[in-house]
Formats: C-alpha cells, sequence, structure tokens
C-alpha cells in the first residue's frame, strides 16, 4: 500500500517541474527577445535612412544645387548611424520636362562616403564601370506619367499663358544595416548586412544646375 506524499515532497516535485518547463522555453524566449530587439534597431536604422533620403530631395527641389552637396546634406541626416564606402551609397537622377512633355533623364551621379568620429563628412563620388555602384530601382515611366501630366496641365491654361516646364530630381539612398548581435541562427532568416532602401522623388522649384 502506497503512503501518501508528505506536502514538502509534493511542492519540491512541482518546483522541479516549473523549473525544468521554464528551461524548455528559455530559449525560445531568447529568440523572440533578440528578434524584437533585431527589429527594433533595423526599423529605426530605416526611419533614419528614409528622412535622410527626403531631407536630400527637399533640398535639391530648392533648385542650384549640385549631386555633390545633395549627397551631403543625405549623409549629414544619416549622421546618427555610422556611414563608411562599405554600407553607405546614394543616387541622384534628374529628369527636365519640358512644355510639349517631352523628358530628359540625366545620367544618374552616383556617391559614397563617411563620417570621421569628430564629426567632418566626407563626399566620395563614384564612376561606374571603373567603381562598383548600386543599380537604381527607379521605375523611369513614372517620368513619363508626369510628362503627361505637365502636358496636360498646359493644354488647360488659358490662351496667352506661358507653358510650364518641369524639372524633377530623385534620390535614392542604400545602407547596409548591420545586425545588433549577429547570431548565426538569426542570419539564416535575415540575410547580414540587410540591405535597405529608399527613394524620393520631388519637384525643383527652380530652375537648377547638375555637376
Amino acid at each position: 500500500m502506497k503512503t501518501p506524499r508528505s506536502i514538502r515532497e509534493m511542492v519540491s516535485s512541482e518546483e522541479g517541474q516549473s523549473l525544468s518547463e521554464f528551461f524548455l522555453i528559455l530559449p525560445i524566449l531568447i529568440f523572440l527577445f533578440i528578434g524584437v530587439m533585431e527589429l527594433g534597431v533595423a526599423m529605426f536604422t530605416y526611419l533614419v535612412v528614409a528622412t535622410a533620403g527626403r531631407e536630400g530631395a527637399r533640398f535639391a527641389a530648392r533648385g542650384e544645387f549640385t549631386g555633390e552637396e545633395i549627397a551631403y546634406r543625405v549623409l549629414v541626416a544619416i549622421k546618427p548611424l555610422p556611414v563608411n564606402p562599405d554600407n553607405t551609397q546614394i543616387i541622384v537622377t534628374c529628369v527636365e520636362i519640358d512644355a510639349t512633355g517631352n523628358y530628359t533623364i540625366s545620367e544618374p551621379s552616383y556617391f559614397t562616403g563617411e563620417i570621421a568620429p569628430d564629426g567632418e563628412v566626407t563626399i566620395i563620388p563614384l564612376f561606374p564601370p571603373t567603381d562598383t555602384v548600386k543599380s537604381t530601382r527607379i521605375d523611369y515611366s513614372i517620368f513619363e506619367e508626369l510628362a503627361e501630366q505637365n502636358e496636360e496641365f498646359n493644354q488647360d491654361l488659358p490662351p496667352g499663358t506661358p507653358p510650364s516646364e518641369n524639372n524633377l530630381v530623385a534620390v535614392e539612398a542604400f545602407y547596409e544595416h548591420e545586425q545588433l548581435f549577429g547570431l548565426p541562427i538569426m542570419s539564416e532568416i535575415f540575410p547580414n548586412p540587410f540591405e535597405l532602401y529608399f527613394s524620393s522623388i520631388m519637384r525643383v522649384t527652380r530652375g537648377a544646375r547638375w555637376d
């Protein structure tokens, strides 16, 4: 005949079972914690890159600025992140739309750069095919649509009104985001580094020079 276990034995057994269950789920909890941390840092990095791309396009939209000056503004806005020629690249593309709806796309300008510990920003122009550059991801058909819109706008102008011309600038920012922890198991899910990309297209409000 079995005798009832003492309360102490029962409590010890339950504690041991709970402890075993905790250690079983601990790796899952750690993995989820690391995943949330990695996702949060990646989202922050993307927001910085997106803000920098928009800042460069807004700067260019004022007109009378060179490609290097646009790239400088982008890098300054990315400053919270580590910047070097291996992880950052900028593409600036300019488009001129005449009053008849014809448009001309300039040869894209490519830049990278680095930010020294003292905050000094250095712009480095890139010249393909000598230098390795990213390929533009802008769908050029959007420029055709904007040119058609500009032509329709001119057709609706009152007689005697000078036709409108348009200049556009497209700024693309690429950033290679390094994982926070760099664990091999996370790299199986997300590549390390992970490429972040943002583009912004704006109308130039005044005549611009592009060098």
